[in-house]
């Protein structure tokens, strides 16, 4: 939620930011059962022995709502608050 006021749909970049963190969320029609939105964050570095110089990225969760906007607004607000704590642990 790097762009207060705007809109979810307004949003078209792949890659967020957030106190230093990329994550990107990907959605998921689930039929029946709602929205799904999985949110990835981005660990800057590849894992050992990994001779690609692509960052690897961690799953951090999932969230489910009647619309796509609200089950990516709730993983986002999630793994923010979890940033933060993550951040004030680090002191």
């Amino acid at each position: 939620m790097d762009a207060p006021g705007q809109p979810a749909e307004a949003r078209t970049a792949a890659l967020f930011t957030h106190q230093g963190y990329r994550y990107t969320v990907v959605t998921i029609a689930n039929g029946i059962q709602g929205v799904e939105a999985e949110l990835w964050l981005s660990c800057g570095t590849p894992p050992p022995g990994d001779d690609t110089k692509t960052p690897a990225w961690k799953y951090f969760g999932r969230r489910t709502a009647g619309i796509p906007a609200e089950a990516r607004d709730q993983v986002e607000r999630d793994s923010q608050a979890w940033v933060e704590g993550q951040l004030e642990a680090e002191g």
